[in-house]
């Protein structure tokens, strides 16, 4: 996705692919944005009570993806799609 513009990355990601470029599907949106979610929780709750709140930036840990974790990836492309 890195040779395509914004409108290409918005229906990749609300999309199900498995192209040699993206493999993404719902399941993997979902497992994403609970990630996410947990992630600022803290700063969610703090919000809800103080809309003037500061947000502290804290990198996000690595979110690993189940269904990638067999996929050989090199370069920008995802091999198994490639055959």
């Amino acid at each position: 996705l890195r040779n395509h513009g914004y409108e290409r990355f918005a229906e990749v990601f609300l999309g199900e692919f498995d192209t040699p470029e993206a493999i993404w599907s719902n399941a993997m949106r979902v497992h994403m944005i609970a990630h996410t979610a947990l992630h600022v929780a803290d700063f969610t709750s703090r919000l809800a009570s103080n809309p003037r709140v500061f947000y502290q930036y804290i990198p996000i840990p690595r979110i690993c993806y189940p269904h990638l974790q067999d996929e050989l990836f090199c370069n920008i492309f995802y091999l198994r799609d490639l055959c």
